[in-house]
């Protein structure tokens, strides 16, 4: 109250002074409020009207401090003291009221248990203690994993269970993200130079590049950044482009000339860029002969042809005269020289010949009869000429009196004067005498000695009878000199023909056919001994003649002509090659060889007595004799019937599927065998595995096994009214087997159907087993794939995949689910605004139009729905098909995939029957 009055007495006598001076109350802080108004009028902040602010003034000035302060918190009524408020009952205070906390979001405030730090720890206990809108037990992406276990209860990819894999998510929830052996790990390699070239012998694998590695491996030296691929290449010893060649096509590289006679000057034409000299290479390239050691600049003029001095001109100053010696007699012709070093060919020294055409004249030569002046003395022929003798009949005998003289023999002549008869060539010294009336030998006169026996030849065989004969030089006309024949009316009875069976003396020896020791017994006839008289000779004791002895014949195939032998009622005579045989007796009645025991001819005697044969009367059969003809023969498969058993006809046969060594199993199936050897449950119908909902096996039996599968998708689930669930796609191919190796075959079941729109419980329409994703309310659950894969429970062992269909969407299903693949499945229906989700490709899952964070397809795995409003769930497959993330639309179908198969694969968009998914598949 002093305060008051204080301030209210000075304000007074100011009001008096204005009064009387006409002055206007002072504001001392400049906040338009005079002394007399302000409550504090050195404070700029304090005046009537002024905003309340939480430290402990009066800014408005009306008596009261702190209330209403622009600054106050908000404090939340904490009813069951745990700290936490009712954010529905609230204070606006500059300091917490009584009972009033600054934390709000307490969804209980009557239990201290339900608060936001409470822990719920108990999977079990549907209370959401922490008030965060979700309770633990919940499994809100199916993944079979609850909210308090799973680190993303949102995508069902992400699960303690599942695999980690390079996409930056902790997807097996351990708190690593992409850790080491996730799958799609790439491989980066240390680049200790830092030249952005990695050590392909220093890797490591990792989803990204570890500090200090690359994805490049093609450093060829990570010790130096000057080396790498693409690098310029200088002399420095190193391999600087990773060539594999060190200073190969250097930049810096010296010219280097081949100095191939080592006399330090080079060839220009042979030049190599190096960084060294090579061996044989100078630096100097002005060598004018590279071949000659003794020629390069400033050697000295030699007489040898070259340039020595390489000064472009050759023996200059260093040669003498030649001259031409065109006959070789070694004399020359002085009338044509030339100079030279050495005497060049057809060239001499000496220039004395008086004729250098004729090599047998020169000075010195002997004189010769050859019309020419052999010596060079001026004279042709002197004393060397020698007399000749007309030979007029050219035997090369002359006539005496008819001669002349002469270097050579003229035509016509000859030196030798000795002819007798100068007009017959058949008449002269030595000739033989022949029967012409002619001396031909110039002896004793004409046909001296010359006389002969002749014998008439009437069959003209040359050889004539002895009781026709003549004598004279010549024979006459059918007669010859041989007087031998024996019968000259037959050419071919003569002593030069050969004896043969035919009944005639054919060489005229006195002796006819066997008689005649010089028989041909190429024409006798081979005869065996027939001495049980059943037709059939012994082939050990034969005869070879013309005639044949009795009890020969000319069969030589009996086994048993011992006319002693007798078996029981049996003699000899019963085994020959037409006898019936009895098997089994140890004898061979038809003489056909083998075992007795072996009726079938397989080479394997009958089990009964002895031998291993298990069925002797089918020679493809000896063993186990799984022929398939019956259940206890029945055989592993139709392959096998066709590769071992030789069946090639098309039928029914026994197949033992387990080839167990216990046939009781075994089926009558149908076996395709022109097709090669596949095994069919029945005549145009595969063995089939239905959807169960559990794994499936195949287990090859004992053998190599091709299994050729043909597997549907499931279908998305239906709607409430309609059928507008994606249908499944189908893929096909041929996996082979290991003897004994296990097939795992995942068959997709449907998704659960649609309810009615925005009708029961959310989140419950499961997806078909096998990857299909969850719908809920009006919309479907995904169809799951059908795949078969080498390892259980292993996505990445699968080698063929048929995708399932996608959950139809919206208004009990108005909008249809996309079908599975193909090499992608197909989209959701939709319109502008309800876009449904994408199929799965060969390389990635489904997109999501609106949720591409949530709601995408996975590797084997459809997308869940993301809210509550009649969405479907994407297809199973090889990538999943997509939901669309948001209400109201159609899913994805899942793709399908034939890669791993081995042979004859393909695909089929949405081509699989309606409802649970199947596979089916024949085997060889």
């Amino acid at each position: 109250m002093r305060l008051v009055l204080a301030l209210f007495l000075p304000l007074a006598l100011m009001g008096c002074r204005k009064t009387e001076e006409e002055e206007p109350p002072a504001d001392g802080d400049g906040d338009g409020f005079s002394a007399l108004e302000d409550c504090d009028d050195a404070d700029p902040a304090v005046f009537p009207g002024a905003m309340e602010r939480c430290d402990g003034v009066d800014q408005d000035c009306d008596g009261a401090v702190d209330e209403e302060a622009e600054d106050a918190g908000t404090w939340f009524l904490d009813a069951d003291g745990d700290g936490y408020g009712n954010p529905g009952v609230t204070r606006s205070e500059c300091t917490a009221p009584d009972g009033y906390v600054v934390a709000a979001g307490d969804c209980d405030d009557g239990d201290a248990d339900f608060h936001p730090g409470a822990a719920e720890s108990d999977c079990t206990d549907p209370a959401d203690y922490n008030c965060d809108g979700s309770v633990g037990y919940v499994d809100g992406d199916g993944d079979g994993f609850p909210a308090c276990q799973d680190c993303d209860d949102a995508l069902a990819a992400v699960s303690p269970a599942a695999l980690e894999a390079c996409d930056g998510v902790d997807n097996d929830c351990d708190g690593a993200v992409d850790e080491a052996g996730a799958s799609g790990e790439l491989t980066w390699y240390s680049d200790d130079d830092q030249d952005s070239y990695g050590d392909p012998l220093d890797a490591r694998r990792a989803c990204e590049a570890p500090a200090g590695y690359v994805a490049d491996n093609r450093d060829c030296n990570d010790s130096s950044d000057a080396a790498h691929p693409g690098g310029v290449e200088v002399c420095d010893r190193l391999d600087n482009d990773c060539s594999g060649d060190v200073d190969d096509n250097a930049v810096d590289a010296a010219t280097w000339y081949a100095d191939g006679d080592r006399d330090a000057f080079g060839n220009r034409a042979v030049a190599v860029r190096l960084c060294e000299a090579p061996v044989g290479f100078v630096g100097d390239a002005t060598d004018c002969d590279d071949a000659d050691a003794a020629t390069w600049p400033g050697a000295p003029e030699r007489c040898d042809g070259r340039d020595n001095d390489c000064d472009t001109q050759v023996d200059e100053d260093v040669t003498e005269a030649f001259f031409k010696d065109s006959d070789r007699d070694g004399f020359g012709d002085a009338a044509e020289s030339l100079q030279a070093c050495e005497a060049p060919a057809g060239f001499v020294s000496d220039a004395t010949d008086c004729d250098d055409l004729h090599a047998a004249v020169h000075p010195g030569a002997g004189e010769v009869c050859d019309a020419l002046d052999n010596d060079c003395d001026a004279q042709v022929d002197e004393g060397v000429t020698a007399p000749f003798f007309r030979d007029a009949d050219r035997d090369g005998f002359g006539d005496a009196a008819d001669s002349l003289r002469a270097c050579e023999a003229p035509v016509g002549y000859v030196s030798d004067a000795t002819d007798c008869d100068d007009l017959h060539a058949a008449s002269h010294p030595g000739a033989a005498e022949i029967c012409d009336a002619l001396d031909n030998d110039c002896v004793g006169g004409p046909d001296d000695g010359l006389d002969k026996d002749w014998f008439v030849d009437t069959d003209g065989d040359g050889f004539g009878h002895s009781a026709f004969r003549v004598v004279a030089c010549e024979g006459p006309a059918g007669f010859v000199q041989d007087g031998t024949d024996c019968d000259d009316r037959q050419a071919l009875v003569n002593p030069g023909m050969t004896e043969v069976c035919n009944g005639i003396d054919d060489d005229c020896d006195l002796a006819v056919d066997d008689d005649d020791p010089s028989l041909d017994v190429t024409t006798a006839t081979h005869r065996y001994n027939d001495r049980d008289g059943d037709g059939y000779g012994d082939p050990l004791d034969a005869e070879l003649t013309c005639a044949g002895t009795p009890g020969y014949v000319l069969d030589d195939t009996d086994c048993n002509d011992d006319p002693a032998f007798s078996l029981d009622a049996l003699t000899a005579a019963d085994v020959h090659p037409s006898a019936s045989e009895t098997w089994y007796d140890g004898l061979d009645q038809d003489c056909l060889g083998g075992s007795d025991y072996d009726q079938d001819g397989d080479g394997y005697d009958a089990a009964d007595y002895g031998g291993l044969d298990q069925l002797d009367t089918d020679a493809s059969c000896w063993d186990d004799c799984r022929d398939g003809s019956s259940q206890a023969q029945a055989s592993p498969s139709c392959g096998d019937l066709l590769d071992t058993y030789g069946q090639t006809s098309d039928g029914s046969y026994w197949i033992d599927l387990t080839d167990d060594g216990d046939p009781s199993d075994a089926i009558l199936a149908w076996c395709d065998m022109t097709g090669g050897g596949w095994t069919w449950a029945a005549e145009g119908e595969p063995f089939a595995l239905n959807y169960t909902g559990v794994v499936q096996q195949i287990t090859a039996p004992d053998r190599p096994t091709s299994y050729l599968f043909t597997l549907y998708g499931g279908s998305g689930g239906n709607g409430y009214y309609s059928t507008h669930g994606g249908v499944g796609g189908v893929a096909w191919g041929e996996v082979d087997a290991a003897p004994g190796e296990t097939l795992y075959v995942y068959v997709g079941g449907k998704g659960t159907d649609a309810g009615y729109q925005d009708a029961d419980t959310a989140n419950t329409r499961y997806g078909g087993w096998n990857g299909g994703g969850r719908g809920t309310r009006g919309g479907s659950g995904g169809g799951g794939a059908t795949d078969v894969r080498l390892a259980l429970g292993d996505l990445s062992s699968r080698v063929l995949v048929a995708g399932g269909g996608g959950g139809c969407g919206f208004n009990s299903c108005v909008y249809a689910g996309g079908a599975g693949g193909g090499a992608a499945g197909d989209a959701g229906a939709g319109t502008a605004g309800y876009l449904g989700g994408g199929g799965g490709t060969q390389s990635a899952g489904g997109v999501s139009p609106a949720q591409p964070t949530y709601c995408n397809g996975a590797f084997g795995q459809g997308a869940n729905n993301y809210q509550d409003n009649d969405e479907g769930g994407g297809g199973g497959g090889w990538y999943g098909g997509a939901a669309c993330g948001h209400d109201n639309c159609a899913a994805g179908g899942g793709s399908s995939y034939f890669g791993g198969v081995d042979r004859a694969g393909g695909t089929a968009t949405g081509a699989a029957p309606r409802g649970q998914g199947r596979a089916e598949y024949v085997f060889r």
